[in-house]
């Protein structure tokens, strides 16, 4: 099941704006994978075999072909397209679309996107961690300097702390 627009809502319950923070957007990946983890899948960005434009705001639209994604696909497909700029000539470089969306830094978005963690709502539980941090500080460092998120990720990331 996909999110409509009338499901985009804040932790209030207040309905987000189609434009959200990378805060926001982090929760709702961490949502979309608790709410149906069969969607989910860290071994590819998006089951279809599609672009980056053809997923981007595929979450805002009915005609769903009900495809699993990883946390990077799931980042386009929750942001709308005008905010999904693929890099120049690279119309799947999901990694920089991803880390983009999602507002983290290169080295923690590394780790999130391949990590092969079977618990959905561990790695749930994690973005949400990291979404309550300042962007400057969604790193790796921070992360483990943080004991309770380093806890996390040690739970939700294959490959944490190796």
């Amino acid at each position: 099941m996909l999110l409509s627009t009338d499901a985009l809502r804040c932790r209030k319950g207040h309905p987000l704006k189609l434009s959200m923070s990378t805060a926001n957007r982090l929760r709702l990946v961490a949502d979309q994978i608790v709410r149906d983890p069969d969607r989910w899948s860290q071994d590819e960005y998006d089951s279809a075999g599609r672009t980056i434009t053809q997923v981007a705001g595929e979450a805002n639209r009915q005609n769903d072909c009900n495809t699993a994604h990883c946390v990077a696909g799931w980042a386009v497909a929750l942001s709308p397209p005008s905010e999904v700029i693929p890099d120049p000539g690279d119309d799947n470089a999901w990694d920089a679309v991803g880390t983009r969306q999602l507002g983290l830094a290169h080295d923690l978005a590394r780790y999130v996107f391949y990590s092969f963690s079977p618990a959905a709502e561990a790695m749930a539980a994690f973005l949400n961690a990291v979404a309550d941090l300042h962007p400057r500080q969604r790193n790796v460092a921070h992360v483990v300097a943080n004991d309770r998120l380093n806890d996390l990720a040690h739970q939700a990331l294959s490959g944490w702390g190796r």
